[in-house]
């Protein structure tokens, strides 16, 4: 009889195994609607519904160059996909923050984060905190004058969970000379 059952387990384990090798899994979107609205001329926003509210972004070059979008290439992990060379959060010539440029501490946090800024270029930061639903729960502007300095943040009325700092610095003419989306986790 132990003979029996043991076979029995040995069979469905390779039958399992075996399936789940078959049939790998693969993510999908289902977009369920959406649309269009021109909020100015130029400026026209698009939405769908079965979208992810975290959207990653890749980039990349063509091997040459073509008529629609150059040599420069991006894709997000939608439906919808952006083509908008000027917009900050898709343009691939605007530099990314580096980790010796901005610091978090302490992380995770209880209550109060820490943002250290050892950038030495001059220019207007903004800070924006997202939910890790992609709601946007405040905003900040300073101006960063050639050297250090610390913001500070109060998470206290926030749930614990993981949350996300868009954080951009503009020059004088109001373009985006640094951009970069940081997250941290709330105790």
């Amino acid at each position: 009889m132990y003979k029996i059952i043991l076979c029995i387990l040995l069979f469905y384990s390779y039958q399992a195994r075996s399936q789940s090798q078959a049939s790998p899994v693969i993510p999908a979107t289902l977009n369920i609607g959406g649309g269009s609205a021109e909020i100015s001329s130029g400026f026209v926003v698009d939405w769908s519904i079965g979208e992810s509210t975290i959207i990653d972004t890749y980039y990349g070059q063509n091997a040459y160059a073509n008529s629609v979008v150059g040599v420069d290439w991006y894709l997000t992990s939608g439906i919808l996909q952006p083509f908008d060379t000027t917009n900050i959060i898709y343009n691939s010539l605007i530099p990314d923050w580096t980790n010796q440029e901005i610091r978090f501490y302490p992380v995770p946090t209880p209550d109060i984060i820490n943002i250290d800024f050892r950038s030495v270029t001059t220019g207007k930061i903004t800070i924006q905190l997202f939910s890790r639903e992609g709601k946007l729960l405040g905003s900040k502007d300073f101006i960063q004058i050639n050297s250090t300095s610390t913001q500070k943040w109060d998470l206290t009325n926030q749930a614990s969970g993981t949350y996300y700092f868009r954080i951009f610095l503009s020059g004088a003419n109001g373009e985006i000379l640094k951009k970069g989306t940081f997250n941290i986790e709330k105790l």
